[in-house]
C-alpha cells in the first residue's frame, strides 16, 4: 500500500519550479510595469497625500480648538473620502486581475474609466470573497496559527477562480481547494521561497532608505522626528507598492495556471 502511494506521488506531474515562476513573473513585470503603474499610481498617491495630511494636522494644526460643528463636518468628509477611496482601491485591484487576463491590453490615464467600468461587475463578489477569506484566515491564525496557514494555502486562489474562471461565491472557495489538493506542500514551498526573497529585498532597500533619511537629517541638523520618518517611509511604500503588488499578483497567477495545467482543468 505504501509502495503504491510512493509510486503515485512519483507519477504525479509537478507544478512549475520556483525559479521558473520567479523568472517568468519578472519578465512579465518588466514588459508591462508601466501598465500596472497607470492603474496603481492614483490610489498610491492618494494614500501618500493622506499621510502628508495626517503629518500636517499632527504637527501644525491644533484640532482641539476647532468648534464642534467643524469637527463633525471634518469627520463626515473624512468618512466619505474613506468610502470613496475604498471603492476606488477595490476597482483598481480588480483591474489588475483583468489586465493579467491579457497583458497586451492598453492602459493609460485616458482609459482608466473604462478599466473601472470593466471591474464593476466583479466588485461585490470580490469584496465578499476577500472579506470571508480574511476573516476565516484571521480566526485560523488566532486559534493556533497552523489552521490559518493551511486555510490560506488551500483558499489562496479563490479570487483567481472568481476573476479568471467566473466562479460565483459558493464555487470559488471549492475551486481553489480543488486545485491545491495534492499540491499543498508544493504551493506552500513556492510561497515561502518567494516570500523569503521579497523579505530580504525589503530589508536591504529599507535599510538603504533609512540610511539616506538619517544622512539628510544629519546634514540639515534636524532633530529626531518620528512623524517625519514615517512620512518618508510612506513615500518609499509608494514605490514598493508599484512593484510588490503586481509582482505578487503575477507570481500567484503563474502558480494558479500551473496548477490548472497539471490537473488538466
Amino acid at each position: 500500500m505504501e509502495q503504491v502511494s510512493t509510486q503515485s506521488n512519483q507519477l504525479r506531474p509537478k507544478i512549475a519550479p520556483i525559479r521558473d515562476l520567479i523568472k517568468s513573473s519578472l519578465s512579465d513585470y518588466r514588459q508591462n510595469w508601466q501598465k500596472f503603474a497607470y492603474l496603481l499610481i492614483i490610489p498610491l498617491l492618494i494614500t501618500y497625500l493622506a499621510s502628508i495630511g495626517s503629518f500636517a494636522l499632527s504637527n501644525f494644526a491644533n484640532t482641539s480648538v476647532w468648534p464642534w460643528q467643524l469637527s463633525v463636518a471634518a469627520g463626515v468628509v473624512f468618512l466619505v473620502l474613506i468610502v470613496a477611496f475604498a471603492y476606488l482601491y477595490v476597482l483598481t485591484y480588480i483591474s489588475e486581475f483583468l489586465l493579467l487576463k491579457d497583458l497586451s491590453q492598453e492602459v493609460n490615464f485616458s482609459n482608466l474609466r473604462e478599466w473601472y467600468k470593466k471591474a464593476q461587475p466583479y466588485f461585490w463578489i470580490s469584496v465578499a470573497v476577500s472579506l470571508i477569506f480574511t476573516l476565516l484566515a484571521v480566526i485560523g491564525f488566532i486559534l493556533v496559527i497552523i489552521p490559518g496557514i493551511i486555510f490560506c494555502i488551500f483558499y489562496g486562489f479563490t479570487i483567481y477562480a472568481v476573476i479568471f474562471e467566473d466562479h460565483k461565491f459558493e464555487g470559488a472557495f471549492g475551486r481553489s481547494r480543488e486545485l491545491v489538493r495534492g499540491y499543498w506542500w508544493a504551493v506552500f514551498g513556492r510561497f515561502v521561497g518567494a516570500g523569503a526573497i521579497v523579505y530580504v529585498a525589503y530589508i536591504i532597500i529599507g535599510g538603504i532608505f533609512a540610511g539616506i533619511i538619517w544622512l539628510i537629517a544629519l546634514a540639515l541638523h534636524l532633530q529626531s522626528n518620528e512623524a517625519l520618518f514615517k512620512l518618508m517611509y510612506d513615500l518609499l511604500s509608494v514605490f514598493i507598492g508599484l512593484a510588490a503588488g503586481p509582482l505578487s499578483m503575477i507570481y500567484t497567477y503563474k502558480i494558479f495556471k500551473s496548477l490548472k495545467e497539471v490537473k488538466n482543468t
